[in-house]
This record gives C-alpha cells, sequence and structure tokens, in this order.
C-alpha cells in the first residue's frame, strides 16, 4: 500500500502546484500539513482511472478508485505517515455482506450518480440539468464546490458519456467560472478520445484554451490530454508531452498506447516504430489493445506485416496475452498459416509441429558483465556489505580459489528446510546427502553452502557427503544466495545452482537491464527441488529448461510464446505457445 500512497502524495503535490502555474520546488511536507482533506479510495477489481480533484485555493483531493460489480466501495483516510485506516478491517476480513456503502466525498448524490452510470444509464443531460443537478450536491451541507464538476467529468469520461460531458462544460462556463484543470482535461480526453472527429474543433479549441493559461502539466493530466489529443489531426502534438509527464514520474505503456493507435490509423509506420522502441528499451510491454490493432494492421498494411510484429516480440521478449494472441491466431489463419495452440517440452520441442527450439545461451560478453557486477551491486554497495562481512567474503573467495570451478552449487538449508523443516537433523542429513548424490553419480563436481551451526548436524552422514563435495560454512547470520550465485558466476557460465530461492532481491540490486540478464541466467541454471519421497529421502530434480522462451523463427515458421497467466515462479516464463506455420 505505501508505494501507492507515495504516488497519490505525489500526484496531489503536483497538482496543486499546476493549479498555480509553473514551480519548480516541491514543498512536500510544508503541503501535506496546508492540505485539509486527501482521500485514498482502496477496493481491488478492475481499474477506475485515476481522478486527481484539485482547485486554485483550496487543498487538493485524490481519489483512486477500483470499480467491481461485486464489491462496495471503501472510504480510507490517509495518515501523514503514509498509513492507511480501512475503517478497522482489512480486505479479507469484511464480508461482501457486511460491507459499509460509502459516500463520494460524504455525498449520496455523487454515489446516487456514479451508481446510475455504473448501471448503464448514461445520462443525455442538458445545461439546466447540471444546474439542478450542482444545486442537489451543494444542498447536501458539504463544502464540495470546488470538487464536484471535477469528480463529474472524471466520471463521464470513464463512461464515455460524451454528450452529457459537454453540457457540463456549458453550464460551467454559463456560471462564468472558469473549469478546474482536472474538469478541463478529463474533457478533453472525454471528447477527442470518445467523441472521434465530430468533436475535433472542441478538443482542440479547448486544448488551445489550456495552453494560454498553463505552462507545464503533472504527469496525470499529460495523460489525459494525450488521450484527447491522439483522436484528433493534430495527434502528433501529443508526443512532447510523453517527456513533459517524466517531470512528475516515468510514463507508463497507457501514455504510449494512445499515439501507437493515432499513428496506425494514420499509417505513419516511423512513429510506430519509434514508440515501440521507446517501451522496449524501457522494459515496458504495449497494451493489449494495441497488439490487437497492430496484427489487424499487419493484415492490411504491406510495409507494416506481420514479419514486423514479430521481430518486436522477438527483440523486446514481449508476451502478448491470450486475447491478443486469439485475435492474431484469427488473422494469421485467414492470412494462409496453419495454426495450433502448443506447448515445449522440457528440450524445447514443439508438441504440435515437433520443432527444436534454439538452445538457451548468454553471449560471454553478457556472461561477464553479470559476474563482474554481481560482487559490486548484490554484495557489496559502496562500503557497505549486503549479508556479510569483508572477513567472510575474503575467506569465500581464499576457499574458491583452493577448489576451482564447481559444476554445481547447493544450498543445503534451502533445500531441506523447503521440504522437512520439522524432521530431525539426522533425516535433514539424509535428505541433502540424497540431492548430494543426485548430481555425484553424474559426474558433477559439487559445492554444498550452509551455515556453521550444521557442522553440529549427524558427523558420519555429513562425514559421507565431505567425500562427494566440497563444503563451505557461512556465519549463522549471514544469508546464504549471496555465496550461492558469487560461487556458481565464479565457477562459469556452465554450472548450475540447485535452490528454490526466486533471487528477486538480487535482481532488484542489479538494476533493469542487468537484473534482466539475470534473469536470464537463472531460467537456464536453476535447479528446483521439487519433491523429496519421505521413505526414501530421493530428491526429485527440476531441471532447468535449456531453450529461451521469446518469439522464434525458423524455416517453417514462428513460434510466439504468450501470457497464459499460470502460476510460476517469477523468474520462470510462461510455457504457451502459438504455433504459426506455413501452408
Amino acid at each position: 500500500m505505501s508505494h501507492l500512497v507515495c504516488r497519490a502524495l505525489r500526484a496531489v503535490v503536483i497538482r496543486k502546484l499546476c493549479g498555480v502555474r509553473f514551480c519548480k520546488k516541491l514543498e512536500l511536507f510544508k503541503f501535506m500539513n496546508d492540505t485539509e482533506q486527501l482521500r485514498f479510495h482502496v477496493t481491488s477489481g478492475i481499474k477506475h482511472p485515476l481522478s486527481v480533484l484539485g482547485s486554485d485555493n483550496a487543498g487538493n483531493v485524490l481519489s483512486q478508485r477500483h470499480l467491481n460489480n461485486d464489491l462496495r466501495w471503501w472510504d480510507s483516510e490517509v495518515n501523514h505517515d503514509g498509513n492507511s485506516d480501512l475503517n478497522g478491517y482489512t480486505k479479507t476480513e469484511v464480508s461482501s455482506e457486511n460491507r459499509k456503502p460509502r459516500k463520494i466525498f460524504g455525498s449520496s448524490v455523487l454515489e446516487d450518480f456514479d451508481t446510475e452510470l455504473a448501471a448503464g444509464n448514461n445520462f443525455s443531460w442538458s445545461v439546466s440539468d447540471w444546474e439542478r443537478f450542482e444545486q442537489k450536491v451543494l444542498s447536501e451541507g458539504m463544502d464540495l464546490s470546488e470538487l464536484w464538476e471535477g469528480v463529474c467529468m472524471n466520471m463521464l469520461y470513464y463512461h464515455e458519456a460524451v454528450h452529457s460531458g459537454v453540457a457540463l462544460m456549458k453550464h460551467i462556463e454559463s456560471q462564468g467560472r472558469s473549469p478546474k484543470l482536472v474538469t478541463w482535461t478529463s474533457f478533453i480526453a472525454l471528447c477527442g478520445w470518445h467523441g472521434g472527429k465530430d468533436f475535433q474543433d472542441l478538443v482542440l479549441d479547448s486544448y488551445d484554451k489550456l495552453l494560454e493559461k498553463f505552462d507545464v502539466f503533472d504527469s496525470s493530466s499529460c495523460k489525459l490530454l494525450i488521450q484527447g489529443l491522439s483522436g484528433t489531426d493534430r495527434w502528433k502534438e501529443a508526443i512532447p508531452l510523453l517527456e513533459m509527464a517524466k517531470l512528475t514520474q516515468q510514463p507508463g505503456s497507457g501514455y504510449f498506447s494512445p499515439i501507437i493507435l493515432a499513428a496506425l490509423r494514420e499509417k505513419d509506420i516511423g512513429v510506430i516504430m519509434e514508440m515501440l522502441d521507446i517501451l522496449g528499451e524501457t522494459l515496458r510491454i504495449p497494451q493489449s489493445s494495441v497488439f490487437i490493432k497492430m496484427a489487424e494492421a499487419c493484415a492490411e498494411n504491406e510495409n507494416f506485416n506481420f514479419q514486423v510484429l514479430f521481430e518486436f516480440l522477438r527483440k523486446y521478449e514481449w508476451f502478448p496475452s491470450t486475447e491478443v494472441v486469439q485475435r492474431l491466431a484469427q488473422l494469421c489463419k485467414r492470412d494462409g498459416w496453419r495454426v495450433s495452440y502448443a506447448q515445449m517440452d522440457s528440450r524445447g520441442v514443439c508438441n504440435s509441429c515437433g520443432c527444436q527450439a534454439p538452445a538457451f545461451a548468454l553471449s560471454g560478453e553478457q556472461f561477464k558483465e553479470l559476474r563482474d557486477k554481481f560482487l559490486e551491486r548484490a554484495v557489496i554497495r559502496g562500503d557497505v556489505f549486503l549479508k556479510s562481512t569483508p572477513k567472510e567474503l575474503k575467506r569465500f573467495s581464499s576457499f574458491l580459489e583452493d577448489i576451482g570451478s564447481c559444476d554445481v552449487v547447493l544450498d543445503s538449508l534451502n533445500i531441506v528446510l523447503g521440504h522437512c523443516a520439522k524432521a530431525s537433523s539426522q533425516k535433514k542429513t539424509e535428505v541433502l546427502h540424497s540431492a548430494v548424490d543426485f548430481f555425484w553419480k553424474r559426474g558433477k563436481k559439487v559445492l554444498v553452502l550452509g551455515r556453521k551451526h550444521m557442522s553440529n548436524w549427524p558427523q558420519k552422514e555429513m562425514a559421507a557427503i565431505k567425500q562427494k563435495a566440497d563444503i563451505f560454512f557461512a556465519e549463522n547470520q549471514s544469508a546464504d544466495d549471496p555465496f550461492l550465485l558469487y560461487a556458481a558466476l565464479y565457477s562459469g557460465p556452465q554450472t548450475l545452482i540447485v535452490s528454490s530461492d526466486e533471487m528477486r532481491d538480487h535482481r532488484f540490486l542489479l538494476g533493469p537491464r542487468l537484473g534482466q540478464v539475470f534473469a536470464q541466467w537463472q531460467r537456464g541454471h536453476q535447479v528446483y527441488v521439487d519433491a523429496v519421497n519421505k521413505k526414501t529421502n530421493y530428491v526429485h530434480m527440476r531441471m532447468p529448461r535449456r531453450f529461451e522462451t521469446v518469439a522464434q523463427q525458423d524455416s517453417g515458421g514462428w513460434h510466439i510464446p504468450y501470457e497464459d497467466q499460470q502460476e510460476r515462479f517469477s523468474y520462470h516464463r510462461p510455457n504457451a505457445w502459438l504455433c504459426l506455420r506455413k501452408k
């Protein structure tokens, strides 16, 4: 929750500043003390667009709402320390029968209005209708005069009620008021994105007026403006807003999607390529709606064909959704391909066409960089040693120099505690011996990593393990996984690790680009202990895939991996494929 609250606070601050034109200093804590009302609405379900509702004179209100037909909304006050209180309950503690309905900013009128829109009752209100509605909202006795119009325009945007949005804007102007920033940007997005070319003049006129008043926009405003402009002939003016959005946060795929869709509509291949490259290079993936439109364009446009699309999927290792793949299958079948849904076995052989996927391999340069940077970023950061000490690291480094490279490195405690945590030390030692035996019988040189307390385990069994493997005991307070990874990378590109740890922390510490290389190495080198036979102590190992899961081309066609939402380790990739063969 804390990262969502931080994002919420940042959006509120920038919206406040943008309401009084450009300001370079963000006095966050002073602003938080001055702000009287900050609400953060959280449930689970389908995303409702972010509503940041502000004025030039009053404290801003932020409402992030997730809409679900089966759930009622909940109101949560956000404290200045970043914690939230969901009326004394956690989400899992509240049954659907006992849920207390909330009022939007305390207004039952706004709550009823949103309920009607959600039910599909698309209001076609006139200016006079909005005048009566405003009076009803204000008659409830709460000071919503600065907020209600932004709330309603955002609702209308979400529910695509274009004509009512136009009437609301006319009502605001008829009162001699200037629309708030959130009202204006939501209106532009509503008419430009949902209204089409019929509302183009209105959108562009509103945008030009907005530019006369504001010098810079926060990221949420940029996103709405990008959507609105992308539906017009001036869609390329949305591109510079991507850079402006970076002032407050890194724009996600949702910022790029309207521009790509506009470029597809206008058949501007250059902009399409540019936007896709930016997404790929920043480790983002286009939204499903973009992939579907791209696939449809491939079926109709010689300059942007399936080969180009598949090359992008391969280049940036993108996995489209099941929805996208189903549409892609229809289009490819119509285009003359033989289409089937498939899986690869552990060797990388397709169960549909029998083709062999290329073997997994990091380049020599990638492995060298990963090995060299791992110690610097994941074990030592500056002068701080993470999960170890300089003395212990030096002892381990000398140990590795003495024994040389290994074929397999085992995290002993991870293996035994994962499958027999409550067993006796005798049982744990026998399971560890069985795991070592698995690789020793296959002629592998094995290194076992553990902690010093394991030296008290049954000596006879430990002595048998020492005859088949080298053993290093770290201090009891130290973590095992840095030594595990350091030893494997030191030993060379063929060395396997045995652990069920997902190593998320290490991927994060390596940074986005190198973390992706680490995950690729991990997929091809990490052995997982699947099960242990309680009677025989036999350890069943799940060996890593020896092929890489990316879009692949061979002489007969393509194999496209896609996201099937099956449960798996974070470093694993889906094993669902679209098999496309030329007829």
